[in-house]
């Protein structure tokens, strides 16, 4: 691909991850066909799988040091955090022999 047809996919990726992202079913849904249009689909799917893990790394990168949930990761309630199901010693009570 050329620059124009990297600028034309980049545009459509930016409005698929939107779009997919607003509907609440997943950016892949709706980036994966897109991308297909301008390439074929083993490197479709993996250049899907490059937005994943840069969205994922830019979330985790900028919710350091928030208190939104466990490991920098954004959570709807305590109970969606991992440490919140680790067993932990109430107050009070003895030690578990």
């Amino acid at each position: 691909m050329d620059l124009p047809d990297w600028a034309l996919f980049l545009a459509c990726a930016f409005g698929a991850e939107v779009i997919g992202t607003m509907a609440g079913f997943g950016a892949a849904t709706i980036l994966t066909p897109v991308a297909a249009l301008f390439m074929d689909i083993k490197t479709a799917i993996a250049v899907v799988a490059a937005f994943h893990l840069f969205g994922n790394a830019s979330r985790l990168y900028f919710s350091a040091g928030t208190s939104t949930g466990a490991y920098g990761c954004s959570s709807a309630s305590p109970e969606s955090s991992p440490a919140y199901w680790v067993p932990r010693p109430r107050p009070g009570c003895p030690p578990r022999r």
